[in-house]
């Protein structure tokens, strides 16, 4: 068997090996191409290759430059061992020179001077390599063979004289000068080229990896030939590669993640600080007798009824129940139109008075202020159809000169909110059921548990970036904590003392870490339980419209003589005193803490105290006259437990 068959035969065999591996290859392989620079160094004892006797065996060493681009395909046989084939087209020239002396002629005359001989060879190749790539994390090196099948090998070659180039010329055997600076130019195939070419291959590359599937690798190589590409030449070489490979996994699995262990214990705190087995909470049931605001106030400037009030049409007034909002009093006095309308609807005979306030009249034409009262008839009229000889209008007239005024003016805020509650109409009637207090029956759950303590404990070997820890109720947020690093060993989650009525059985929480390898949720749950007593509740409420006012008016004192009348010896009775944000907040403390005191001595019980509240306690939107009016006012709770 000839030499080139058997290189032929080994060439074969490693292509077989490609095939098979990728046929059989696991879902960690990888494919790309390879794109890179060479830089080529050879030396060789060349023959002659024309018919010039003297054109080459001289030339020794030589080197050039080239490109390689390949096809890659790596497969992964341990976690830092792989297999790397790769075929593709290599293309590279290598230039042998080198300088001589010899007689030239120049001027007439036979000198010594100097010429360059010079072979330049274009070669390009087919090949294929199969090296082994040991990873250190993102480091890899390589080694290996490859070979290669000559596609071509064309050479270029000439003498060129240097010394006194443009006048000197090269003498023939006879010593007759050529008329030419240049001789020996001769080109074509390289004879006596090899087809095949064995290379022993090392290389080191690190890996960027742009996403899960794709992978940037710039890498360096150094080829070092095995056998020389050109027969009875003896010809040496080495190359030395620089480019990148970009590689796509189409296969990719992300490697097992080893899951933290977490540890959660989640212990809910009563007030007193004792732990408790469950979240507590209490059920009251609360009944609130509301006094109605006889009085709509306008927006400066307009006669129209505000938006904010609710205006029905005359299908929805056929349809109309007094049903108070229960969790909105302020919601429930924007329906005072239609409370008035439908009380009115059935008592025929009840008439009221509209009275429009004036306030400083020479700003405005009376008509105006008449006709903020005619709009409230209008929509009486129109809408729910009560004949207008009901209504009665009239004007009141108020002058901003007066002390109550005055003495307001130095805060512009507080004179400001004391004229916007001077743009209404008080609506008073004949018979005082029109505007007798709305009752209102409500549910609420007062929470027992007063906070909640986390203690969680992970244990995972890479560190936590980030965690979160959540708590909800029926799949909505309820609190929620995030932090950096590492868990603190204790977290304390204070809880709301009123809670919404349709409470689930279970608190959940979830618990999130993030670490580099991934993003790890744990979920639990808290149970929720009723005590077993309920509290029951009766709050009255008292509003002062004037608020310079101290003594309770009618209303209040008939309330004092209910409360006197149906209250128990168990019985606990809370004033509860607010005030809003319009003058100066001692002076508001001190009018509240009067009113408390006022009523309190109404009031026979002998289980009653008082609470005072500041503006920053506020009720209501204090941004709205009618808000500030029932910021005015005592909240008077009765209180019994009851069992369940």
């Amino acid at each position: 068997m000839s030499k080139a068959n058997l290189k032929y035969i080994i060439c074969m065999l490693l292509g077989s090996t490609v095939a098979l591996n990728a046929q059989g290859s696991s879902s960690s392989f990888s494919t790309g191409f390879n794109l890179s620079s060479k830089r080529t160094f050879h030396s060789s004892n060349i023959n002659d290759i024309n018919a010039n006797d003297d054109c080459c065996n001289s030339l020794i060493y030589g080197n050039g430059s080239g490109m390689n681009l390949t096809f890659v395909f790596e497969d992964k046989l341990d976690d830092d061992i792989s297999l790397d084939m790769r075929f593709g087209y290599t293309s590279y020239n290598v230039a042998f020179d080198r300088t001589e002396q010899t007689q030239i002629f120049l001027k007439n005359d036979l000198v010594n001077g100097s010429y360059n001989k010079s072979i330049n060879i274009d070669i390009s190749e087919i090949g294929i390599s199969s090296t082994l790539k040991y990873s250190i994390a993102n480091f890899g090196i390589r080694a290996g063979l490859g070979f290669s099948v000559l596609n071509s090998a064309i050479y270029d070659t000439y003498e060129r004289i240097i010394s006194h180039e443009s006048e000197a010329e090269f003498i023939d055997n006879n010593g007759e000068p050529t008329g030419s600076n240049t001789r020996g130019k001769s080109t074509g195939n390289l004879p006596n080229a090899s087809n095949i070419a064995a290379d022993l291959v090392f290389s080191m590359n690190y890996d960027v990896h742009l996403s899960d599937r794709f992978v940037f690798s710039p890498e360096v190589s150094l080829v070092q030939g095995l056998i020389s590409p050109i027969n009875n030449f003896n010809w040496n070489y080495y190359h030395l590669n620089y480019g990148f490979s970009i590689k796509y996994k189409p296969f990719y699995e992300k490697s097992a993640i080893e899951t933290p262990l977490v540890s959660v214990s989640v212990f809910p705190v009563n007030q007193f600080g004792n732990i408790q087995n469950m979240i507590e909470y209490r059920k009251i049931s609360e009944t609130k007798i509301i006094p109605v605001l006889n009085s709509i106030y306008f927006d400066d400037g307009s006669v129209e009824i505000p938006k904010r009030y609710n205006l029905i049409n005359t299908q929805e007034a056929g349809e109309y129940y007094i049903q108070p909002k229960s969790s909105d009093i302020l919601g429930s006095y924007h329906d005072v139109l239609n409370i008035i309308a439908r009380r009115m609807k059935g008592n025929l005979d009840s008439k009221v008075r509209l009275q429009s306030v004036v306030f400083d009249s020479e700003s405005k034409e009376l008509s105006f202020y008449l006709k903020r009262a005619e709009n409230i008839r209008n929509y009486m009229t129109e809408v729910w159809k009560i004949d207008s000889s009901r209504f009665i209008l009239e004007l009141l007239k108020i002058n901003s000169n007066t002390f109550e005024f005055q003495k307001y003016r130095s805060d512009e805020k507080s004179f400001n909110d004391l004229i916007e509650e001077q743009n209404r109409v008080n609506i008073i009637p004949e018979d005082m059921e029109l505007i007798a207090p709305i009752i209102v029956n409500d549910t609420n759950y007062v929470m027992l548990t007063e906070k909640m303590t986390v203690m969680p404990l992970v244990a995972h070997k890479n560190p936590i970036n980030s965690w979160e820890f959540k708590l909800s109720l029926n799949n909505r947020s309820y609190r929620s904590l995030a932090g950096k690093g590492t868990l603190p060993e204790k977290i304390d989650f204070n809880i709301d003392r009123t809670l919404p009525m349709n409470l689930p059985s279970k608190m959940h929480y979830r618990l999130i870490l993030n670490t580099d390898d991934n993003d790890f949720e744990f979920n639990g749950d808290v149970e929720i339980n009723a005590v077993e007593y309920y509290r029951k509740n009766i709050a009255y409420y008292l509003i002062w419209q004037d608020r310079d006012e101290i003594i309770p008016n009618n209303f209040g004192r008939e309330m004092s003589e209910l409360i006197n009348m149906s209250v128990g010896a168990e019985t606990q009775i809370i004033i509860n005193s607010y005030t809003d944000n319009t003058g100066f907040p001692r002076t508001n403390k001190i009018r509240s803490e009067a009113r408390a005191e006022a009523f309190s001595d109404l009031i026979d019980s002998k289980k009653k105290s008082i609470k005072i509240f500041d503006e920053s306690q506020s009720l209501f939107d204090n941004e709205l006259p009618e808000g500030r009016v029932y910021n005015r006012c005592l909240e008077i709770e009765l209180i019994k437990d009851q069992d369940r």
